[in-house]
């Protein structure tokens, strides 16, 4: 494993199959690898001790290994399914 400089730890979060981090503010978004765990999302206000705020479950055979949040004001974030594509002549 490797060893980084500078650094010290200060708590760790025990999540079945951690993926991508994602932290904005005072939040933090774990995804997960594995259904029917999808992000989980932490309080981490005060770092020495994160709460679990929410948790999205994804359905079986779903992927769910990444995370992405598109806001910095502190509004939870909507997920929606993408759009369908059209061109521009339609």
């Amino acid at each position: 494993m490797a060893r980084a400089s500078n650094t010290r730890l200060v708590s760790h979060i025990d999540c079945p199959g951690g993926g991508q981090v994602w932290w904005d503010r005072n939040v933090l978004y774990v995804s997960h690898m594995r259904p029917p765990d999808g992000t989980s999302i932490y309080d981490v206000a005060d770092p020495k001790y994160p709460k679990l705020i929410a948790k999205l479950e994804v359905p079986m055979g779903w992927h769910s290994h990444k995370v992405r949040v598109a806001t910095s004001t502190g509004a939870t974030p909507t997920f929606r399914r993408p759009r369908r594509a059209t061109s521009a002549t339609s």
